[in-house]
């Protein structure tokens, strides 16, 4: 199967894990430490996802397909088969 490289993908953000979290962390009363190493993580996390996403390059996927050959003979072989 033939699927776009991850890389060539939209960044997700997190925002339903992070929603999700601190609402666990609400309904559990989960003390103050608990708050603090799961709120470091997840800025971490959006600080990693908001670098990466200011660097990322866009790429047009034609332009990708004439780069890579190999891409091209995989698709118009799956596009002959019946």
């Amino acid at each position: 199967m033939i699927v776009i490289k991850r890389s060539n993908l939209p960044i997700r953000l997190p925002i339903f894990p992070t929603a999700v979290a601190f609402l666990l962390l609400d309904r559990f009363h989960a003390v103050g430490w608990v708050w603090g190493a799961v709120g470091t993580v997840f800025l971490l996390a959006w600080i990693g996802i908001f670098v990466a996403w200011v660097k990322e390059d866009e790429v047009e996927l034609d332009g990708l397909l004439k780069q890579c050959p190999e891409i091209r003979k995989a698709l118009d072989a799956k596009d002959k088969k019946p």
